[in-house]
């Protein structure tokens, strides 16, 4: 599995999670689009548009910028982003429990330094990861896909039929 082969843990549990992540990312983000789409007759627009929100999403969301740094009337933008559920999901599964060090290899062993040993939830808390539940990540993308997926419904619903 590339997974396994690109450093991440190798614990099932934590892979299916990962996957699970992206598995609801991914349905998120085209729900996204298909909300767009189906609420404008103008594909062009719609193209824009979707691109504009992913952005936007990517901005605030604590991908592009530390979330620290947005100014306080814009903070509550940041729960409207699939990047931060995803991302905070993503490191919370890789880095929480985890301990990582410098490794000074010498012809037999690999051993570790006390002063260079960084702990997974000491880093999470540097990168201001505040929320240590994996699962809350995962409902607000499911709810996120439900009422994208219900507007782009609504849209649908509300087109004029020829008769």
């Amino acid at each position: 599995m590339l997974a396994f082969k690109i450093g991440l843990e190798k614990d099932l549990l934590k892979f299916g999670i990962y996957l699970l992540t992206l598995l609801l990312t991914a349905c998120a983000a085209s729900a996204t689009a298909f909300s767009f789409s189906a609420g404008l007759s103008v594909f062009a627009l719609a193209n824009i548009c979707v691109a504009l929100s992913f952005v936007f999403q990517m901005i605030f969301g604590g991908f592009l910028v530390n979330l620290k740094s947005i100014v306080v009337w814009l903070s509550w933008l940041q729960y409207l982003s699939i990047f931060r559920f995803s991302l905070n999901a993503l490191f919370e599964n890789e880095l929480q429990g985890s301990v990582f060090c410098d490794r000074i290899v010498n012809q037999t062993s690999a051993s570790c330094m006390a002063n260079k040993t960084v702990i997974g939830d000491v880093y999470l808390d540097s990168l201001n990861y505040l929320e240590y539940n994996i699962w809350f990540n995962e409902m607000a993308l499911l709810v996120n896909v439900i009422i994208t997926l219900t507007c782009a419904y609504i849209c649908l619903r509300c087109i004029k039929k020829e008769k």
